[in-house]
């Protein structure tokens, strides 16, 4: 299987937020670095200047152009948060490179009912979060079943799923009318994950490749509290999932986000099936 680093092309709305562009390269300190607030989708992760390879025991160096609300995708609106989250995490489909067309990411295949209704996804085997736990059918479900779970501040929050997918499980709006949802359930059977909506929809299954619908870890999810979201204020505080243990099955593992010194570092997953990234190390300067 074949990984890309950057963020594919999407539906629309949704930035591309590659961290290639103006890279230069110091090759006896093994570090790539960017220009600040680079966002062009070309090229690899870790390129060095003239298109030479970088050297896979070092860092590449970005600078991004603001700092992060938090690391967990489904509460992400903002581009700096979506730039992070796709290094660490992996959705069932991705786009293919400069266009809209989906293709395999953590499912190989897919298939539609004649209605439209019901969808039936192909979990890649032998895939693992990045706490080593398995990335299968049950853990896809669970990732569907928390986005439509959302209550409160956590619903709130959730804008790529209300915008797109509609109501939360059991939403009502003002006049006590239940708010209509896309999706409907789903169901781990062996390998595959089938998703049954309440309509057809042209959204299927593009929306699967929008990084707030990534799939991640349902032990780190539980163990950090992840729903727990509060709002204050204006604003919302996290829990620790969100802020320190962001655990996905992308090529990039979340290490550490130094407040102090503006940096998120993250470092290689060496236990990627796919195409590994090409430096050991990625750190975002802010």
């Amino acid at each position: 299987m074949k990984r890309h680093l950057w963020l594919g092309a999407g539906l629309a709305g949704v930035l591309v937020l590659g961290l290639t562009a103006c890279a230069s390269s110091s090759r006896d300190a093994g570090t790539t670095t960017a220009a600040s607030g680079s966002a062009q989708a070309s090229g690899s992760a870790g390129e060095g200047s003239g298109g030479q390879p970088a050297n896979p025991d070092g860092q590449f160096v970005f600078g991004a152009a603001g700092a992060p609300s938090m690391f967990d995708p489904l509460y992400a609106t903002d581009g700096e948060t979506f730039r992070v989250a796709r290094q660490i995490n992996e959705g069932l489909i991705r786009f293919k490179p400069g266009t809209a067309d989906p293709e395999p990411a953590l499912a190989t295949d897919w298939e539609q009912s004649t209605d439209g209704k019901t969808w039936t996804f192909t979990i890649r085997e032998g895939v693992t979060f990045h706490d080593g736990t398995p990335v299968d059918a049950a853990a896809v479900c669970f990732n569907l079943d928390r986005m439509y779970n959302q209550t409160g501040a956590g619903a709130t929050q959730a804008q790529y799923w209300s915008d797109v997918m509609g109501g939360f499980k059991n939403q009502v709006d003002d006049a006590g009318q239940p708010v209509p949802s896309v999706y409907s359930s789903c169901t781990a059977e062996g390998n595959k994950a089938v998703i049954a909506l309440t309509t057809s929809t042209s959204k299927f299954p593009g929306v699967l490749g929008l990084p707030s619908y990534s799939i991640q870890s349902p032990t780190a999810l539980q163990q950090y509290d992840a729903n727990n979201v509060v709002a204050q204020g204006d604003s919302f505080v996290y829990p620790a999932y969100a802020t320190e243990h962001p655990t996905g099955a992308g090529p990039y593992k979340f290490q550490a986000y130094d407040k102090a010194n503006n940096t998120v570092t993250l470092v290689r997953n060496d236990d990627d099936s796919g195409e590994t990234a090409k430096t050991r190390t990625l750190i975002l300067t802010i």
